[in-house]
């Protein structure tokens, strides 16, 4: 079961002020160490510092592992957000937690592992598979 994260749960996510990004937040039940940031949206190089602030919220509320679906994010385009990814893996792991992908877009997919992101980054096709992959670890 996957409950949304709401009101007392210690999360402040940020609005984005071009209107192009909005984050929801889910909680695993089974896996109380885990969040799954859910953009939608158009994430660039002019709002990804919201993403930022929605992964630093969530941190700040105790979570070591996120699973981010890409799944409402039809495309990218920006380094800076390959960049902030990257960044955030090694936040993650730095901290002894894990970042996981899923639903990245099949042109986007090919963006990223054109760049080499598939081996720095996991990625799995559905939420479902990436709490299979973070079993265990919660």
């Amino acid at each position: 079961m996957i409950d949304p994260a709401g009101p007392g749960d210690g999360l402040d996510i940020p609005s984005d002020p071009t209107g192009h990004v909005s984050f929801g937040i889910e909680r695993p039940a089974h896996c109380r160490g885990c969040a799954i940031l859910l953009p939608s949206g158009y994430i660039d190089s002019t709002n990804v510092e919201c993403l930022r602030r929605a992964v630093g919220s969530i941190v700040n509320a105790g979570f070591r592992h996120l699973i981010i679906s890409f799944s409402g994010i039809p495309t990218t385009r920006s380094d800076s957000v390959w960049g902030c990814l990257v960044d955030l893996r090694k936040f993650f792991q730095e901290r002894g937690g894990d970042l996981v992908l899923t639903g990245v877009a099949p042109g986007v997919r090919q963006v990223w592992t054109l760049l080499g992101l598939d081996s720095l980054i996991a990625h799995r096709n559905s939420v479902e598979e990436a709490l299979a992959l973070l079993s265990g670890r919660c």
